[in-house]
């Protein structure tokens, strides 16, 4: 790899981007794997069409540590922003990005000074996305923000709902979540049966 091949990954990188490098013309461009803030994202044996000779390009394998924006959130913000940031990712389901994204910077409008970077910087990060993916994002950031934040958000990932009162069976196949009074997020000792696909 060359020197400037180097830089160009770093760029890709630093943009939030897995980079891909063809074998035919050496081109180092962005590949389809957006990985934002994620907290690891690991990829193995990924491809990209090159833009510039249509040849396949190999993502390099390996585990990608980013940004852990979602921790630091949970951290700075007051839990009413962050029930706040919940509702505005709830409100996904079929917007674009665009309009997540001010709901997100909305949401941190009353935030502690020290967290609304954070709010905008997520905006940002959402504005990014392909609209196909808001919602499969808005479930994992919901479901962080539940995890490390603990109580007063109930999450509901593959059918199983986790709240104070353990797991119990959830809707139809989806990620979402509702702010509550409840306490704590634990999850049940014991899971349920998934519900037949409709």
């Amino acid at each position: 790899m060359t020197p400037a091949q180097h830089d160009q990954m770093a760029a890709v990188i630093a943009d939030g981007h897995a980079p891909a490098i063809c074998p035919r013309c050496g081109c180092v461009f962005q590949s389809g794997l957006h990985f934002g803030y994620a907290i690891h994202t690991t990829v193995i044996g990924g491809q990209s069409s090159c833009p510039n000779c249509g040849h396949m390009a190999a993502i390099p394998d390996g585990v990608y540590d980013l940004n852990p924006l979602i921790r630091e959130l949970a951290a700075k913000a007051d839990r009413e922003s962050l029930l706040a940031l919940v509702r505005a990712f709830r409100g996904a389901q079929g917007g674009t990005g665009q309009e997540l994204a001010a709901a997100v910077a909305a949401a941190g409008q009353n935030a502690p000074s020290e967290a609304q970077p954070l709010f905008l910087a997520l905006a940002k990060f959402v504005k990014s996305l392909p609209t196909g993916s808001l919602a499969e994002w808005a479930a994992v950031i919901v479901a962080l923000l539940a995890l490390l934040v603990g109580g007063g958000i109930n999450v509901t990932v593959n059918n199983v709902t986790m709240n104070d009162g353990g797991a119990k069976e959830g809707p139809a196949p989806s990620a979402s979540a509702s702010p509550s009074a409840t306490q704590q997020a634990t999850p049940s000792s014991s899971a349920p049966s998934p519900a037949p696909h409709r």
